[in-house]
């Protein structure tokens, strides 16, 4: 469990530098991409 929270954490500060690029509705669909490549 905290190892996902950790990815979670990790993952909103990379999304927020991400968003801060490319706007956002890319940033959507880069959360929902690395959502999915996190599950698998």
């Amino acid at each position: 469990m905290i190892y996902f929270l950790l990815y979670l954490l990790f993952e909103v500060l990379l999304s927020v530098e991400i968003a801060s690029i490319i706007g956002g509705l890319n940033t959507f669909l880069e959360i929902i991409v690395s959502a999915l490549l996190g599950i698998f």
